[in-house]
This record gives C-alpha cells, sequence and structure tokens, in this order.
C-alpha cells in the first residue's frame, strides 16, 4: 500500500455537499466494518459526531479516525475518554476517544482510517502508519481500493 491514499472535496454549496456526504460517509462505514471483518483489530478509534438541524445533512463527522493492526489480535481498552459534549436533539455533540492496549511484536501492518465531513469538506483517506510499508492481506487492500476509487459526482479534488 502506497503510505496514503485519499480523496478530498471542498464544497460551496452545502446542498452539493449533502448529496456528496451521503454517496461517501456510508464507504467510510462500510471500510471500518469490513476491514474488522478481514482480521483487522480495532486499536484507537476518535471523532466527533455533529448533529445540526440548520444545515443539511444534519448528521457530520468531525476528525474520524479509525485505527487498526494486522493481524488480529486481543486487546484491552487502555483509555475511554467518550462523552457527550452537548445532548440537546438538535445540535448534538458527542466524543468518541477510545484506544486499545495492544502487542505491538505482533504488528505486521497498521493503517488509519481517516474521515471527516464537517466545515464544507469532505477528506476521506487511508493512511499506512508503519515505518517500513504494512503488510496487508490482499482482501484488505482491495476493500481499500474499493472504497476510495470512485469519485463522487463531478466535484473538484
Amino acid at each position: 500500500m502506497e503510505r496514503t491514499e485519499f480523496l478530498t472535496y471542498n464544497f460551496e454549496d452545502p446542498d452539493q455537499q449533502a448529496v456528496e456526504v451521503a454517496k461517501l460517509r456510508p464507504r467510510y462505514e462500510t471500510l471500518v466494518a469490513r476491514l474488522q471483518e478481514l482480521g483487522g483489530t480495532l486499536v484507537r478509534v476518535t471523532r466527533t459526531l455533529e448533529t445540526n438541524k440548520d444545515i443539511a445533512p444534519h448528521n457530520f463527522v468531525r476528525a474520524g479516525i479509525h485505527e487498526f493492526v494486522f493481524p488480529a489480535q486481543e486487546v484491552e481498552i487502555n483509555e475511554d475518554n467518550s462523552r457527550v459534549i452537548d445532548p440537546s436533539l438538535d445540535y448534538r455533540l458527542r466524543r468518541e476517544d477510545t484506544t486499545y492496549e495492544y502487542d505491538k511484536t505482533k504488528v505486521a501492518g497498521r493503517i488509519q482510517v481517516e474521515y471527516d465531513d464537517a466545515s464544507g469538506r469532505i477528506v476521506f483517506k487511508v493512511v499506512d502508519m508503519m515505518d517500513n510499508e504494512s503488510e496487508l492481506p490482499g482482501e484488505v487492500l482491495r476493500a481499500i481500493a474499493e472504497a476510495l476509487e470512485a469519485s463522487p459526482g463531478d466535484v473538484a479534488s
């Protein structure tokens, strides 16, 4: 895998952003689930989930990071700082922030999936976090390529 594979889109029109979020967020969520199905172990998740009734699509992901190691291994929660920042229904903010203990000596691959669809832009990328290139199963590489391959709409990146 190359060091970083990514998609970035900027929007001036909030309605267009809502359309593109509806296309890209499911690809992000599917990739996160697929990496776990394919033997990845989640070792860190940080993101802020935001609801804003005034701006379509009304639900946003800010600074989302899911970090996985390969091959699969047992983990224990190291630290969980997840919390609700604002509980109001119209402008809810919830922070997910959990790290897990894992055996670093068993890691052959370590990747980070990043996603952010707030503030007039969408960023969706996968970053190889190993000092050398990660050794990832072919199915994992295909899942990453599928998630990032198709560009939504005709949005300039």
